[in-house]
């Protein structure tokens, strides 16, 4: 049985991109030896629970990277994932050689052998977009820490181009290829769920988002269009699903809905809860620019609801029809007041959201993980 080192700074939920985590390792957890690497506890009973895997019963050993810099940086009171990563990588390279391959889901990993990496963002793709920045961000020091974690990591672009490079949409396909010329496979992540679907007449008349507290989701740009509806008449309600993120964005948001008491604000919910949420309301917005995916549109697609997406990003890629995007305020108001009052319009919507339901099922997402580690083993690099 082929031996296999899955490296993963964390899995724990909530995020879509641990859920990517957790379904590959479902799918090759038992057709080989997984033993999986992470900076953070994994609990697989958790995990199960929020994302619908079952690795509680899946034979995977699991170590915690035993080196020093691992509480020196969960000590730093910002993030530091550049360096994290750069040092996670000089942890595996020197355990290539002692297993048959490395598959990580944390981006693109530059081996000196060949892997298999599962891409949401590109991680060297610089300048980051303006909604990443934080108040550490600073141009200087930035720079400073841009050439330390690359010199870490003994970053090349050779190596990049070698690995197998799995992406979550055609849009992370594409900068891949002008980042490093490197091929790139989509295959969109997984959503998984007991979706049950209420007939639209059943549904409340509730906007729904979905994200975490920070200011790429822009939650008030939400807001806003909601509240240009109701000002035409249209008496909508809007829930936000927050998780944690930055708390004075989550202060803002808080604020808005303080003094617009038709805007419920959620959080916490597990999955049966989230579920059920989405599938009792009418319509989705999610509103971030140049989302890499966007699982939670997925989600809304999965629950049934009318979901308007910003023309921008992977997510377009979900919905699939140009009425279901807008660029600003005024084009997301006029989108989405065209599917109120127009009946014809808004079930002919429905109907071509109804035909995409099922592309993003975890079972599909496994069989091709399977069939990228069955090939790239048998392709000789690791003989």
């Amino acid at each position: 049985m082929a031996r296999i080192l899955f490296l993963q700074p964390s899995l724990q939920p909530p995020g879509g991109g641990n859920g990517v985590v957790a379904w590959m390792l479902q799918a090759l957890a038992g057709d080989y030896d997984v033993t999986l690497h992470t900076c953070t506890p994994f609990d697989p009973s958790k995990t199960d629970a929020f994302f619908g895997t079952e690795l509680s019963h899946r034979r995977i050993e699991h170590r915690l990277v035993p080196t020093w810099w691992r509480a020196a940086l969960e000590a730093s009171p910002i993030p530091l994932h550049l360096l994290r990563d750069a040092l996670l990588l000089r942890y595996a390279r020197r355990l290539e050689s002692s297993v048959d391959l490395i598959v990580s889901a944390n981006n693109e990993w530059p081996l000196r052998g060949t892997g298999v990496s599962y891409v949401h963002y590109p991680s060297r793709a610089r300048p980051r977009p303006d909604v990443d920045l934080r108040w550490y961000h600073r141009r200087g020091p930035l720079g400073l820490y841009y050439a330390l974690s690359d010199r870490i990591a003994d970053f090349e672009c050779a190596d990049v181009r070698r690995q197998i490079l799995l992406a979550n949409s055609d849009w992370t396909t594409e900068r891949l290829r002008r980042l490093y010329g490197a091929k790139a496979r989509t295959l969109h992540p997984p959503v998984a769920g007991a979706f049950a679907p209420l007939p639209w007449a059943d549904r409340e008349d509730t906007v729904v988002s979905i994200g975490r507290f920070t200011p790429e989701k822009a939650f008030e740009s939400i807001v806003a269009i909601v509240e240009q509806l109701r000002r035409r008449g249209h008496l909508l309600r809007l829930t936000l699903v927050g998780a944690p993120g930055l708390p004075a964005y989550e202060r803002r948001v808080r604020t808005l809905a303080a003094d617009r008491p038709w805007i419920d604000i959620r959080c916490g919910l597990d999955r049966p809860a989230l579920l059920e949420l989405m599938s009792r309301c009418r319509y989705g917005i999610q509103a971030m620019v140049d989302e890499h995916f966007g699982m939670a549109t997925a989600e809304l697609l999965e629950a049934g609801c009318l979901t308007f997406v910003h023309r921008s990003g992977g997510q377009t890629e979900i919905v699939r029809n140009d009425d279901l995007g807008y660029a600003d305020l005024a084009e997301g108001v006029a989108r989405i007041e065209r599917a109120l009052v127009d009946p014809a319009h808004r079930e002919r919507l429905l109907e071509h959201l109804a035909t995409l339901r099922g592309r993003f099922s975890p079972a599909r997402f496994c069989a091709e993980i399977r069939d990228v580690v069955a090939a790239t083993l048998a392709s000789g690099h690791f003989d």
